[in-house]
């Protein structure tokens, strides 16, 4: 298998099964440490569930998905997670090579369609992961992301979800060793559907680049749970984002609204 970065190619490999029997699994990275806030993914969230279980909740949820895996690195510390992964299937592997994690834990489980959120992420909405694997159901892509560079980005950081077949998860784990790509998992992917048009998924209902809601400092955990707090009383996710950008815009001053 050779990758190539044409268009045709990125479609041809992304068509290698029947689109409706191929098996949807959504995949997890949960590590423990942390630089700048360890053991993040286990502070809790005003739903009652921790930063983890909800990652793993709205994965859960989505409707393309047909199971869902947490992958956490075979150390013994990390052993502290296992209680909060919230009914998903464990599986284990190395903690400095999250690439050969990923393509052990679709294996292990038979995925063919992989889609990765990091389990920093816990506002990402169901509906936005079934947007990105029917865009890549759609146009038989390889990979398809709705992050798949900072400049395309529409939807608010921590919204981060990615499409891709098991089939180029495994021809870039046994293939690409830049230390990117094996602590990145999907670096080189990427690079590739770069020139593919489709294999970016805008968000429909306008640029919401500029919020932040992924967990990496103490100030992100304290942003993220106002979120959840409002999501709580929401009657739909475009609702919470809007509020976001005027609390944003308000607490910033009508400058910083305005360059918005």
């Amino acid at each position: 298998l050779r990758w190539k970065s044409s268009a045709s190619y990125w479609r041809l490999i992304g068509k290698s099964a029947n689109l409706g029997d191929m098996k949807v699994v959504a995949i997890l990275q949960a590590p423990l440490r942390s630089t700048r806030l360890p053991a993040k993914i286990l502070l809790p969230l005003p739903t009652g569930r921790t930063v983890l279980e909800e990652t793993i909740f709205s994965c859960r949820e989505a409707r393309t998905v047909h199971q869902t895996v947490v992958c956490i690195p075979d150390t013994e510390e990390c052993d502290i997670l296992l209680p909060f992964t919230g009914g998903a299937t464990v599986v284990r592997g190395p903690e400095d090579d999250v690439l050969e994690r990923y393509r052990r834990a679709a294996e292990t489980v038979g995925a063919q369609i992989v889609v990765r959120v990091t389990s920093d992420c816990p506002l990402i909405a169901p509906a936005v992961i079934d947007r990105v694997v029917r865009q890549r159901n759609i146009h038989g892509l390889a990979y398809a992301s709705n992050c798949i560079t900072d400049a395309k980005r529409t939807y608010p950081l921590g919204y981060s979800c990615e499409a891709f077949t098991a089939a180029a998860l495994d021809w870039h784990a046994k293939n690409i060793w830049q230390a990117e790509a094996r602590e990145h998992v999907t670096w080189n992917m990427r690079q590739k559907a770069l020139p593919v048009a489709e294999a970016n998924v805008a968000c429909p209902d306008g640029d919401f680049s500029h919020i932040r809601w992924t967990l990496d400092t103490i100030d992100d955990y304290v942003e993220i749970v106002r979120a959840t707090e409002n999501a709580l009383r929401a009657n739909n996710l475009l609702g919470v984002i809007t509020d976001e950008y005027r609390w944003h815009r308000d607490r910033a001053g009508p400058e910083a609204g305005d360059s918005c």
